[in-house]
């Protein structure tokens, strides 16, 4: 118990050292799953960049995008909630399939309707960004969000739980390219 482990010195003090290693023993799994979800959301917002670009050289979307970009600041700016608006019918259906037993098609709901809202989000801020930015209070705003989360990232990279993560998905990368590559061979010595 935390009680337990603070020590009092003979003058009343408390053994600070070991009450912090106490916290930092609780805060562990915490770590280790802001790690987690830190490294799938770099993964996830890297493939769905990618898909939406691709997605952005059909015809359609292409003039489309060239429409977004040609906005002026504020309308602009606006764009970025046109995701929400959008998806908001999909969250609420996810609630209720929820409140109606149906936990397993609300989540798929609410993960779908994330990844969507990710995906057409991260496109609009890139195709929108310089016109939002030259918004003064946004660029403050986002100035200020950026500096927040460029230290909570480089804090969490440094902890040994992101690392271990980390060093242990890079290891399963290597042995799936391995397996799909024994795959490959194993296919064309077939043939």
């Amino acid at each position: 118990m935390i009680c337990d482990s603070i020590d009092q010195t003979h003058n009343g003090a408390l053994n600070y050292q070991m009450l912090a290693g106490t916290f930092r023993k609780l805060l562990s799994p915490l770590i280790s799953a802001v790690a987690l979800i830190l490294l799938f959301e770099e993964w996830l917002w890297e493939k769905l960049s990618g898909l939406m670009a691709r997605i952005g050289k059909l015809p359609v979307f292409r003039q489309l995008e060239s429409g977004l970009k040609g906005l002026s600041p504020y309308p602009a700016l606006a764009c970025l909630a046109v995701p929400w608006f959008l998806l908001l019918p999909a969250k609420i259906s996810a609630l209720w399939l929820l409140s109606h037993d149906h936990a397993l098609a609300g989540i798929g709901a609410i993960i779908l309707a994330k990844l969507g809202g990710t995906a057409l989000v991260a496109r609009i801020f890139s195709l929108t960004k310089n016109q939002a930015l030259s918004i003064v209070w946004f660029n403050r705003l986002y100035q200020f969000v950026m500096r927040i989360l460029t230290w909570a990232h480089n804090w969490i990279k440094q902890t040994e739980s992101y690392q271990k993560i980390k060093a242990s998905l890079e290891q399963m990368k290597l042995k799936l390219r391995s397996f799909r590559q024994q795959l490959k061979e194993d296919q064309n010595r077939k043939k």
